[in-house]
């Protein structure tokens, strides 16, 4: 665990009703994984289906830019 000190962001859930930003997710965990950090949590708690569609394609996104 002591290689983790440090590189673990926490996800926080937050209400919206506006659609996400794809655009602005992607350069948040960019950013984060250039500054080191091991775990991202992209989660939407309030809607299972489309959490899973875009932590999908959130990860086909990242897939060969370095995460």
């Amino acid at each position: 665990m002591k290689e983790l000190v440090g590189r673990v962001a926490l996800g926080v859930a937050g209400f919206s009703l506006a659609p996400r930003d794809r655009s602005a997710d992607l350069a948040t965990i960019r950013a984060g994984i250039a500054a080191g950090t091991a775990i991202l949590d992209t989660a939407e708690p309030w809607d299972e289906d489309l959490e899973a569609a875009y932590a999908a394609d959130l990860a086909h996104s990242l897939s060969g830019a370095g995460g």
